[in-house]
């Protein structure tokens, strides 16, 4: 992603990561997977939930599919979507949001079956019998394609 420019925004862009996510690696120095430049200056806002709501319940453990409920995510995607633009932090009341687990209208039903399903996701790719040591070599333009047409 990182080569020819592909780590820097080409539209404004608001990343929110959680420094805990278990499947996006690394998230923190140099080569740290989830933050974008701003290289063309489009406007990017790189938030890691963690460091926006320091020692709070929105930025305490969240995992790669938490992001999906957590508050803050939401408040900044939502900014940026009111905003057309990206999401900001000085136009959020971070002492509301921060003292949240969930965004607004979920509900604990919304975050077990959030969380199960990551529990099935992984008890399914275990028991896939088409499982591949090897990566597959790259099909060729002139063979197969999407729904049988050809490129």
């Amino acid at each position: 992603m990182r080569a020819n420019g592909g780590d820097s925004a080409y539209v404004p862009t608001t990343v929110i990561y959680s420094l805990t996510d278990e499947v996006v690696q690394p998230q923190s120095g140099d080569g740290a997977s989830s933050p974008l430049k701003d290289d063309r200056g489009v406007g990017v806002t790189n938030v890691a939930v963690q460091e926006a709501c320091p020692a709070q319940v929105a930025g305490s453990f969240y995992t790669h599919e938490g992001i999906a409920y957590n508050p803050l995510a939401y408040a900044l995607a939502r900014d940026a979507v009111l905003n057309e633009g990206t999401g900001q932090l000085s136009r959020l009341n971070l002492t509301e949001i921060c003292g949240n687990y969930l965004a607004p209208t979920l509900t604990l039903e919304n975050f077990i079956l959030t969380e199960n399903n990551v529990v099935v996701a992984a008890i399914l790719t275990l028991l896939y019998p088409g499982k591949s040591t090897i990566e597959p070599p790259i099909m060729g333009k002139s063979v197969g394609g999407f729904l049988g047409m050809r490129f």
